[in-house]
């Protein structure tokens, strides 16, 4: 063992530079997959965090499926159920903000007047008021605001924030300003219900209902009962971790995690290329070594524990690149946040399932990619190893592989035509497999025409180029499917966002057909749509 450890070392010291650069593909995927599953958790805490402080104790929200203003006694009906503890009802309206006639094009546009019951609405949500105090019954001129949209508005406690209303303007004065954080789209303005009501000439009537639970009440359970007491006119919701938000930035970890995996199987492919180059070189010294008694065993476990060696350090040093990495990119996107989504993301967050992965990934892609040279280099013979070699011959098993990556690459049509996304992911990793096996069959046909136009330009360099390619048809699949995979992660990443984009822009183009909309206030303050 001893021997292998120390024969292992030396040999890793003496070839210093393509160590070096066969550790850095190793440090790159584990950097990018640790790096990358620590942003996206502090993410999802911080808006989930930002979530619960603005839903405070709410569990459940019920609206009109018609978007339609309805009678305050549905709130009798919820009561009914008994998993349900208290239930509030209120008013939450869109009012535009008077502007300009040369406003800058990102000013404020509207706030969501939210009009509360104050007799109900300590027991679901909780306002922590920083400066003035909180609305009192007989408010209805009155306004409470959070401190950072008092900024935006520049406005303070006792100044007037005018609203259009049906019946032309009201003034509410602010006398209390929040310390909650603004998401922009949510830039909130909380008057009492009576308040609210007039504003939007809705009577008595209510937008919403806000609901919560008992203790230990079951969430599935309790909205169903909630939508049989309440029938099909209305729609019942909740907070939970399936919101669309969450939901995007979920997919995003998945997305991160896979160009990660990729990064690492392209290192991998890197290091099987590197171990069989080494093997060649070292075709002699593997002989001396067996000439002297080195068992098979020996020479293969002495390969292996230098890409162990490879492992370990590329793992280690892709850890801290990775928490660098997070670091340095949640230190350029922290100001960015403050001033547009006001929330506070903290420090990375790397669970124990991503230490596990990466170191996993890391040494287990290092080791298994070594394991096939490791294997070829044990089966060298003293006197193969001392015999002269111009060449190496192409093996026969390449054509049984060539048929096995056809056959992988045909079923994985099955999949990536496919409406399951499991099954498209599934079968882009066989399509993959399929391709690397295929490659070393097709090097030689291929390398053939694609040198006679560069023989035509340059005859040496071409045809050196050529016979280099088919020499080693299997190291240069290798070296082909690597750059394969690191291309189509590029392709893949470009493609996402781009697809993103264009959908976006697109509902947009169908949703919105003209270049200008001039919509009166009395039809945004009309009841329902």
């Amino acid at each position: 063992m001893k021997l292998t450890l120390t024969l292992a070392w030396r040999y890793l010291r003496g070839r210093g530079t393509r160590s070096l650069l066969t550790t850095l593909a190793v440090v790159f995927g584990v950097m990018l997959t640790f790096g990358l599953n620590g942003i996206l958790p502090a993410m999802v805490d911080a808006f989930t965090r930002n979530l619960l402080t603005s839903a405070g104790k709410v569990d459940m929200t019920v609206t009109s499926v018609y978007n339609e203003p309805f009678s305050p006694t549905v709130a009798d009906r919820l009561l009914s159920v008994p998993q349900i503890a208290v239930v509030s009802p209120g008013v939450t309206e869109i009012a535009p903000l008077p502007r300009e006639a040369d406003a800058a094009p990102g000013s404020l546009a509207q706030v969501t007047v939210v009009g509360v019951d104050l007799s109900t609405v300590a027991s679901i949500k909780e306002f922590t008021v920083a400066q003035g105090r909180m609305l009192a019954p007989g408010d209805n001129a009155a306004g409470v605001i959070n401190i950072d949209l008092a900024t935006q508005l520049n406005l303070g406690l006792g100044d007037e924030l005018v609203l259009p209303s049906t019946g032309g303007t009201a003034r509410f004065r602010i006398v209390g300003l929040l310390d909650a954080a603004t998401v922009p789209g949510q830039e909130q303005v909380y008057v009492t219900l009576p308040a609210a009501q007039q504003l939007f000439g809705l009577g008595n009537r209510i937008t919403q209902l806000e609901a919560s639970f008992t203790p230990g009440a079951d969430r599935a359970a309790t909205e169903a009962a909630a939508s049989a007491a309440l029938g099909s006119d209305y729609q019942v919701g909740g907070l939970s971790s399936e919101s669309s938000l969450l939901a995007s930035l979920q997919v995003a970890s998945f997305g991160f995690g896979m160009f990660g995996v990729f990064a690492l199987v392209t290192a991998g492919f890197i290091i099987a290329n590197s171990f069989r180059t080494v093997i060649a070189e070292r075709r002699r010294d593997i002989g001396m070594l067996r000439a002297i008694g080195t068992t098979r065993r020996t020479v293969m476990g002495m390969f292996l524990t230098e890409s162990l060696f490879q492992g370990i350090i590329g793992t280690g040093l892709g850890l801290v690149a990775g928490w660098l990495m997070a670091l340095a990119l949640f230190a350029a996107m922290q100001p960015l946040v403050d001033r547009v989504i006001h929330i506070q993301f903290g420090g990375p967050q790397f669970s124990l399932t991503t230490w596990i992965m990466s170191i996993t990934l890391g040494i287990g892609v290092t080791v298994v990619a070594a394991l096939l040279p490791a294997r070829s280099a044990g089966r060298v013979t003293p006197m193969e190893a001392m015999r002269p070699q111009l060449g190496e011959v192409y093996e026969r098993q390449v054509g049984i592989r060539a048929w096995i990556g056809v056959g992988l690459m045909v079923v994985s049509l099955a999949g990536l035509f496919s409406a399951s996304s499991s099954l498209v992911g599934l079968g882009a990793v066989v399509f993959l497999i399929g391709v690397a096996l295929l490659i070393p069959a097709v090097i030689n046909p291929v390398a053939a025409w694609a040198a006679r136009p560069l023989n035509a330009v340059f005859s040496r360099e071409g045809s050196l180029a050529r016979s280099n390619l088919q020499r080693n048809p299997g190291r240069s699949g290798a070296t082909i499917t690597a750059m394969m995979l690191g291309l189509g992660a590029i392709v893949a990443t470009i493609s996402m966002v781009t697809s993103i984009f264009a959908g976006f822009i697109s509902y947009l183009d169908k949703s919105l057909s003209a270049d200008y909309l001039v919509i009166p206030q009395s039809i945004i303050l009309s009841q329902g749509n």
